[in-house]
């Protein structure tokens, strides 16, 4: 857990599912992440119990800061803010139809979906910013953190 805190480096936490539990394509398996995450973005203490797993973390003199948690499995795409913890999920390449509706015909670029993630640490008034560009189905989004 102490890896979490690199002096002067932001964090960005991939994982294949979501451990927010508000979004679709939750595993909860990945609870005990969500917790991790929530007291690192709080810098406040961790004791948790549950999923067969045991942790504890201090977090209070953290100088790190938590850029999101990135995670796929989707056909969608999908984003939450539980507290402080930015959730992105980003919807599969896969050929499927999406919950949202995104046009996919086969031998087009629609047919595919992926993402470029351009991130910047600071925006000048101590927020970061992300840009997604999305090439294929679906559109770009964008979020601050």
């Amino acid at each position: 857990i102490n890896l979490l805190d690199v002096d002067g480096y932001d964090i960005l936490v991939l994982s294949h599912q979501t451990s927010d539990s508000t979004l679709r394509n939750y595993e909860s398996v990945l609870e005990p992440l969500q917790e991790v995450l929530k007291a690192f973005v709080a810098k406040g203490t961790l004791s948790y119990s549950g999923n067969g797993v045991s942790l504890s973390a201090d977090f209070s003199g953290a100088t790190s800061r938590l850029i999101c948690h990135l995670s796929g499995h989707s056909h969608d795409d999908e984003s939450h803010i539980d507290n402080g913890v930015l959730s992105i999920v980003t919807v599969c390449d896969a050929y499927y139809t999406s919950p949202s509706g995104y046009t996919r015909n086969m031998y087009t670029t629609t047919e595919q979906a992926f993402d470029i993630f351009c991130i910047t640490k600071d925006t000048g008034n101590g927020n970061g910013s992300i840009e997604i560009v999305r090439i294929g189905a679906g559109s770009d989004r964008s979020f601050t953190f």
